[in-house]
């Protein structure tokens, strides 16, 4: 009978199966270490410790902190919402701790579609908490002005969407994985080890690279192992962003190059497969990272970019890393309908009544141009409800030869300036979110075409960027299967290549775009499209078994 040479249908049985089994008899504890029940029983007993911490903490309350909880939802009447987020943070941490370890030791002893479970378990406790979290926190920004911004209630709900697919898709992923053939089961196993890391070993490059440069700083400011950790924990969104397409390519072009090289691919297309349909399994994980890097690059990425910019300069400045807020020096601004020019000290992103704005000045003009009146504060916020501005401990001249008259606090209300216009010319765009972004454009929607362009290039690429893994994939795939090792080189040299290009194209269009001469969705896209249809004319000669060096132009002009 003909069996195809180390096809992936093949069954096999271990050698060790046919040996003949010791005759030692293993005790109680090694038999219940090699069963699958242990999974089980931590579950359960972590179960049980978490519902009684819960109990312990609510029956008998042993800290202050637990004691004000209470007191405070009996007697000063707190929001129910306001009530349960604070008992859900308080014993989270707790709750996670107590089923950490049977997660743990059921990734490890479970296999097959028994991995779905406790998957599925972790990943809708996460969601859960995140969402709740994220709407407690989030959601009133998203439907009221607090900053004098216009908000976007639908981009909100499509970050909320798009992030709990990614945190949903570990059990979908999972359940799909063992639906699917042996044989591209297969597949996915000799890609995804590689990947896996690959994409471990450039974060890790990155961090240590990273902490080169900014370890000193770190000495200097005498930071904690803690700070540090948080510091590199928080860059990881972005770091993953930036870095999945490269890992892509590699782990493709190593994989596919495996299974030519063995003839794995010939086995597979000897079984009755067509060529796209053996790179189906590929081009569904290059879907998929791109749904999960739109989801970091939704707002985790960008953000995270900006908190290590915040991080640094309180490190710098051997403050205190509990308060993340950047804050812009010097910041001048000029209303020029209403003729009056501000001056700020420190102007902090996140203006609220405990992060105000420090060592104010206001000046005003007539109609004519002259001086008129002046303010002067140490202090101001701006307060969302009746849009007014509140100035502490200053003095005010009505005109510049008038007596000045001190106020320890003066409301102002009228004014057409808000905290978010004022902030308008110090926000970078890759500090922004899809959702602040919006809410820059439709607040300054008065503003030039040609002012906006970064804007809103910035934000169509935040969903072009992700798709980039989508074609690394088409482009890799076909030229990662090779029948010769001459092959094997040339197309690993083209994939290079063509990825190099992809970067340059892509940082060429988006500059053209922020400078106003090309239209913002074709500035993000246009890279994509044009590598896309590169990849599927690729993917065409592959499925057709036709020889890919025709397509070099070096060629044409050798045989003209």
């Amino acid at each position: 009978m003909f069996e195809f040479p180390r096809g992936p249908e093949v069954l096999w049985q271990p050698a060790c199966s046919k040996m003949p089994k010791d005759s030692t008899t293993p005790g109680p504890l090694s038999r219940l270490l090699r069963s699958r029940l242990l999974p089980g029983i931590l579950a359960v007993i972590g179960i049980d410790c978490a519902f009684l911490y819960i109990f312990f903490l609510i029956k008998a309350p042993i800290t202050a902190d637990d004691v004000e909880l209470f007191v405070n939802a009996a007697f000063y009447s707190q929001s129910e919402a306001e009530l349960v987020f604070r008992f859900i943070e308080k014993c989270w941490i707790a709750v996670m701790l107590s089923l950490i370890p049977a997660f743990i030791v059921s990734l490890i002893r479970v296999r097959g579609p028994a991995l779905l479970l406790p998957i599925t378990i972790a990943s809708v406790l996460v969601c859960s908490f995140w969402l709740y979290a994220d709407l407690y926190y989030n959601l009133e920004s998203a439907v009221v002005s607090l900053h004098g911004e216009t908000p976007s209630f639908n981009a909100y709900i499509a970050k909320l969407v798009f992030i709990g697919l990614a945190i949903l898709s570990p059990p979908v992923f999972t359940f799909i994985y063992y639906r699917v053939s042996i044989m591209d089961r297969y597949v996915v196993r000799v890609f995804g080890t590689p990947f896996l890391l690959t994409l471990t070993g450039i974060v890790s490059i990155m961090i240590i690279m990273d902490l080169g440069d900014n370890g000193g700083d770190f000495m200097d400011a005498s930071a904690n192992f803690a700070t540090v950790l948080r510091f590199y924990v928080i860059q990881i969104p972005f770091m993953l962003v930036s870095v999945v397409d490269a890992a892509l390519l590699l782990s493709l072009l190593y994989a596919l190059g495996r299974m030519s090289r063995s003839n794995e691919i010939i086995s597979m297309l000897g079984a009755g497969r067509s060529m796209l349909r053996v790179l189906m399994p590929l081009i569904f994980i290059g879907a998929y990272c791109a749904l999960v890097s739109l989801a970091f690059n939704y707002e985790w990425a960008p953000r995270a970019e900006r908190l290590k910019d915040e991080m640094l300069q309180t490190i710098d400045a051997k403050e205190s890393n509990k308060k993340n807020k950047t804050d812009a020096r010097n910041v001048g601004f000029m209303n020029k309908e209403d003729r009056r020019f501000w001056y700020m000290d420190r102007l902090p992103i996140d203006l609220s009544n405990a992060n105000r704005i420090k060592n104010i000045e206001i000046h005003g003009e007539d109609e004519s141009g002259k001086p008129g009146s002046q303010w002067y504060a140490k202090s101001a916020w701006w307060e969302p409800i009746d849009s007014s501005w509140i100035l502490n401990t200053g003095r005010y001249w009505e005109t510049p030869v008038s007596a000045g008259v001190p106020f320890d606090r003066l409301v102002i209300t009228g004014w057409n300036e808000t905290p978010w216009l004022i902030q308008s010319d110090q926000i970078k765009p890759e500090f922004l979110g899809v959702r602040e972004l919006l809410a820059y454009i439709n607040t300054n929607s008065s503003f030039s075409e040609r002012r906006l362009a970064k804007y809103r290039t910035t934000m169509h690429s935040r969903f072009a960027v992700p798709f980039r893994c989508l074609v690394v994939v088409l482009i890799a795939a076909p030229l990662g299967i090779v029948y010769s090792r001459r092959g094997l080189l040339g197309g690993v040299a083209y994939s290079i290549f063509i990825f190099a290009a992809i970067f340059f194209l892509t940082s060429t269009f988006t500059k053209a775009g922020e400078g106003g001469y090309l239209s913002p969705v074709t500035a993000a896209w246009l890279a994509n499209g044009i590598f896309a249809v590169i990849g599927a004319v690729l993917l065409y000669y592959r499925a057709r078994n036709k020889d890919v060096s025709h397509l070099n132009p070096l060629r044409w002009f050798r045989s003209s």
